[in-house]
């Protein structure tokens, strides 16, 4: 399958679903999403893989160190959040749900693969997997919520 054509059946997809937006606590009606933030990241880890390890995070003090943070955005009028974190660089669902659930502020969280620094970044997995078996996994990850990391932090 080739990116453009995994793009149009991505489409076809969401055109055929009902008309809403996946949050880390429920689906919202676009409508009700707001004053939306569209690139934030909340938590991130951009150590190389091998180099994690599940004693060196802390669910908790993420929180207790973004929950100021997003309480002052909500404050300030913002009621969404999209944060593009991919789950191999530290996406934290849990994280971002009881965020969420403590602010008020929708997140929108996400699935892919973040490329940047000449592809330091880039899993394993997404090297070897064909584009159908990439497509598979994103979608698995959209309509499942996301999957856990060896670190534990889904």
């Amino acid at each position: 399958m080739t990116r453009r054509g995994f793009l149009v059946s991505t489409v076809a997809v969401a055109a055929a679903q009902p008309r809403a937006v996946q949050t880390v606590i429920g689906p919202v009606s676009p409508s009700a999403l707001g004053l939306t933030l569209m690139h934030e990241h909340v938590v991130t880890d951009l150590r190389d893989i091998a180099d994690r390890r599940p004693e060196d995070y802390d669910r908790e003090d993420a929180i207790a160190v973004s929950l100021p943070h997003l309480a002052e955005l909500r404050e300030a009028g913002a009621e969404t959040l999209v944060e593009p974190t991919p789950l191999h660089i530290g996406r934290d669902l849990e994280a971002l749900r009881a965020l969420s659930l403590r602010t008020g502020l929708r997140i929108v969280g996400s699935t892919g693969i973040y490329g940047a620094a000449e592809h330091r970044f880039v899993p394993d997995y997404a090297r070897k997997e064909t584009a159908e078996q990439l497509a598979e996994r994103y979608l698995r990850e959209i309509a499942d919520g996301g999957a856990r990391t060896a670190c534990g932090r889904g």
